[in-house]
C-alpha cells in the first residue's frame, strides 16, 4: 500500500486528537505502527481494527475504503482574511465543565442509539461514530478530562496553574519544602 492510497480509516485515525504514542498505548501496539497506519503505508490487522473501533469508533471497514479528499478553491485575488473575533469574556470554569459533561452524555447516548438502530446504514453509523469520537475528544481537551492524560499535559492545564499558585503561597514559609515540591513537579513535567 502506498501513501497515495489513503483510506478513510487512516484519515479518521489522524484526526482523533491523541498523539501517536497515546493511540499506540490504548490499542496495544507501537507508535511506529500507528505512524504507518496514519500515513497509509500499511493497514492494521483485524485485532487492531477491533481495538481501534473500540477506542476511537473507527469502523473496521474504513481501512478498506479510499479517502476522497476535497480540493479547496484558491482564495480570490485581493480578498483578505476575516479579522479575528474579539476575545471572549471570561467564563465560569464550573459552568463550562458542567455543559461539557452534559454534551458528553448526549454524544454517548446518540452513539449508542445509532449502534442499536437497525435502519442506520454502515455509512451513517460511521459518520456518527467519527463525529462522536471527535466531539468527545474536543470536549475532553476543553475540560482536561481526556482518557489518556500524561503528567506533563496536566502540568500545562490552566487549572494546574491555579493549584501551583496556591502551593507556592502555602509553602512560602518553608523554602526547603517548596524546593522539594518544585523539584518533584519539574521531574513529572519531563
Amino acid at each position: 500500500m502506498t501513501g497515495a492510497q489513503r483510506t478513510r480509516g487512516s484519515y479518521m485515525l489522524g484526526r482523533v486528537g491523541a498523539t501517536q504514542h497515546e493511540i499506540a498505548a490504548r490499542v496495544g501496539t507501537t507508535q511506529p505502527k500507528v505512524s504507518r497506519w496514519i500515513a497509509a503505508v500499511m493497514k492494521p490487522g483485524v485485532p487492531n481494527r477491533i481495538a481501534l473501533e473500540r477506542e476511537f469508533a473507527i469502523p473496521p471497514s474504513a481501512w478498506d475504503e479510499p479517502w476522497m479528499q476535497v480540493e479547496r478553491k484558491p482564495r480570490a485575488p485581493g480578498r483578505r482574511a476575516q479579522p479575528a473575533p474579539p476575545d471572549p469574556q471570561p467564563v465560569d470554569d464550573r459552568s463550562v465543565r458542567a455543559e461539557a459533561q452534559r454534551l458528553m452524555e448526549q454524544v454517548r447516548a446518540l452513539r449508542t442509539r445509532v449502534a442499536n438502530d437497525a435502519s442506520a446504514t454502515p455509512s451513517e453509523q460511521a459518520k456518527v461514530y467519527a463525529a462522536a469520537a471527535q466531539t468527545l475528544t474536543l470536549l475532553g481537551k476543553m475540560t482536561g478530562e481526556t482518557l489518556v492524560v500524561t503528567e506533563s499535559r496536566i502540568l500545562r492545564l490552566p487549572a494546574w496553574r491555579r493549584i501551583e499558585d496556591q502551593l507556592v503561597e502555602i509553602l512560602t514559609p518553608w523554602p526547603a519544602a517548596m524546593r522539594a515540591v518544585g523539584d518533584a513537579l519539574a521531574a513529572m513535567g519531563e
